[in-house]
């Protein structure tokens, strides 16, 4: 007998009690971690976004409420593909259509030249 419970960041079903095995709906697990800390939602990548599947995954498996507050750490982070760039865009603005709000965490030095350069950085709340 298979026993179910939700995965925490997009609420599907996991098809194990393991709160540690990756969720096939959204990548949780697989190539970020997910946490909740003073009411905020906190996505961390594992690692560099080296094109835009893991945050169309996560993008496709997500409803947003009124209210909600993601921060994306991106301190494991040191490469981001243009196309993930677009879906940061594209977060923020489904994020702001559901009346939340979107913060960027531990951009890498590099990272953040990226954003100064493409001039992002002034659509994005940035913490250090």
């Amino acid at each position: 007998m298979t026993s179910t419970t939700q995965c925490p960041a997009c609420g599907g079903p996991s098809p194990t009690d393991d709160p540690q095995a990756p969720c096939a709906r959204c990548g949780r697990g697989a190539w970020f971690t997910w946490s909740e800390h003073d009411g905020r939602w906190i996505l961390r990548p594992k690692k560099d976004l080296l094109n835009s599947f893991p945050l169309d995954q996560f993008l496709a498996s997500v409803e947003f409420e009124p209210g909600d507050h993601l921060v994306i750490d991106l301190s494991d982070v040191h490469y981001i593909a243009s196309e993930a760039l677009g879906r940061l865009m594209g977060l923020r603005k489904r994020l702001l259509a559901a009346q939340g709000r979107l913060t960027l965490r531990g951009l890498h030095p590099d990272l953040a030249e990226v954003f100064r350069v493409t001039r992002i950085e002034s659509f994005f709340d940035i913490e250090p």
